[in-house]
């Protein structure tokens, strides 16, 4: 590739501390909450919510709720080191404790960080560093939004394949395909032609893989 600058030039730098992003319509944010990003790239609360990622804490109160559209008003977001409500849901299961130090923990709501087996989205809140002597949770947001981009889903189409010895044609059904006994020509036709569309589905995988690669 051929060089395109011949001089000095001057360019800015800013510390990335700060974000500052549009407000998505009909929407009060709060300062100290938890911020989250639509597929749109509105500012909004962040939730359980399918699509969001997280990006840090409110700087102060906006209130767009007078706004149809999105955008009328902006938000200053801080990436950093935050101090947030652990889960108290019914299951002791949803709650952070010392041994998940170090590991990605998911949003409850706005003010509240949960362990992965209490998150439905699995919207990541940052990198949980460990609980304070009040029980809640040191959560560094800085790594969120990366993570986010880095944790594409990726959906399994391919079929389990069990063996029935009882014998009927295969019906994929379920996320299963049951190979039939072979004990007749339409039989075994069917059960090949089974098994040849899960293998294609294989192959569609595996090419999905190598994309995110």
């Amino acid at each position: 590739m051929s060089q395109t600058v011949f001089q000095p030039i001057d360019t800015p730098e800013r510390a990335g501390e700060f974000l500052y992003l549009p407000v998505a319509a009909l929407t009060t944010l709060y300062v100290g909450t938890l911020i989250a990003l639509t597929s749109s790239g509105f500012a909004t609360y962040a939730t359980d919510g399918a699509g969001l990622e997280v990006v840090g804490r409110a700087e102060y109160d906006v209130n767009n709720s007078a706004d149809e559209v999105g955008g009328a008003l902006s938000i200053r977001v801080r990436r950093g080191v935050f101090k947030y409500e652990n889960s108290s849901r019914s299951s002791a299961a949803y709650a952070l404790a010392a041994g998940n130090v170090g590991q990605i923990c998911y949003v409850e709501n706005e003010q509240t960080v949960q362990i992965a087996a209490g998150s439905t989205n699995k919207i990541i809140a940052g990198v949980f560093l460990g609980l304070d002597t009040d029980g809640k949770a040191w959560v560094d947001t800085r790594l969120a939004l990366y993570e986010s981009a880095e944790s594409i889903a990726f959906t399994q189409t391919q079929d389990a394949i069990t063996d029935d010895s009882g014998g009927t044609a295969p019906t994929p059904a379920s996320g299963v395909l049951t190979i039939a006994a072979i004990s007749s020509t339409a039989t075994a036709a069917n059960a090949i032609s089974g098994l040849i569309a899960e293998l294609n589905k294989v192959k569609a995988d595996i090419t999905a893989l190598k994309a995110l690669l």
